[in-house]
């Protein structure tokens, strides 16, 4: 398996209208891909994981993919047997099965993504909008996806400007159904009008990824998602995908386990 580059990938994706066009030429330093996570058996007002990843370096995304083709090639092409093919898909091959088919069969899966995750020149903004706080507090009248929508573009806002980088001008994220594209679009529009930096950040569109292969910083970004979530729900529990992400956020969200972190 060869993993789509980002600015082909990209392209390729004006063959399915998106929520908003693509532009003709699209610059890999300036795309930021988004992911999120909720747990499967809870309803509509449950908890909600968001993560925004956007490069720090122009080579970024290709430099992720150059590392995962060394650990692609690596490891060999995977010929499952009859025993490994029936167990379950493991919970990254669940939500990126690209990003995860070089390790079907290893141990060292979670801790290979991990790695990925730390050499990645990147950043990361993520929101985790929990359900029953939510519930307790009577006053918040914005939607799980809207209100983590507003933190991460904010924590990405105040990243871009302490650090005088140029702001990205493409949000891509996976396609979650035509009705819910069209609503995350709207929402986009709406908390970008609201941010300080609106005007800073006004070139920055959010497009919808339809095709069945993804770019893989877009895997990357709902792997990271669903770690976050893992780690939400379940804190002492083995989550290297995790720990390597904190390295990476731009903000502080989760003070503990970085004070857990620094006393390993």
């Amino acid at each position: 398996m060869t993993a789509k580059p980002v600015a082909s990938a990209v392209r390729a994706s004006r063959r399915r209208p998106a929520v908003a066009a693509a532009p003709e030429k699209l610059d890999p330093a300036r795309i930021a891909f988004m992911g999120s996570a909720h747990p499967s058996d809870q309803d509509a007002d449950r908890d909600y994981v968001q993560v925004w990843c956007w490069p720090i370096v122009t080579t970024a995304w290709a430099a992720l993919t150059q590392s995962w083709d060394a650990v692609r090639a690596g490891r060999g092409e995977y010929r499952p047997t009859p025993s490994t093919a029936a167990l379950p898909a493991s919970w990254i091959r669940a939500c990126a099965p690209q990003l995860g088919a070089p390790f079907r069969d290893s141990t060292a899966e979670e801790s290979s993504v991990a790695a990925l995750v730390t050499r990645a020149p990147i950043e990361i903004s993520v929101a985790v909008v929990d359900a029953r706080k939510r519930a307790q507090a009577a006053g918040s009248r914005l939607k799980p996806q809207t209100d983590a929508l507003s933190s991460c573009f904010g924590h990405y806002g105040r990243a871009i400007r302490a650090h005088k980088r140029t702001p990205c001008t493409v949000l891509l994220t996976r396609s979650q159904g035509e009705a819910i594209d069209a609503q995350l679009q709207r929402e986009f529009v709406q908390v970008r009008a609201m941010l300080p930096d609106a005007g800073a950040l006004e070139t920055m569109n959010l497009h919808v990824w339809r095709q069945a292969v993804e770019p893989l910083p877009l895997e990357l970004a709902n792997v990271i998602a669903a770690a976050v979530l893992r780690h939400h729900l379940a804190p002492n529990g083995f989550n290297p995908v995790f720990e390597a992400v904190l390295g990476k956020l731009v903000h502080n969200a989760f003070p503990f386990a970085h004070q857990k972190a620094r006393k390993r």
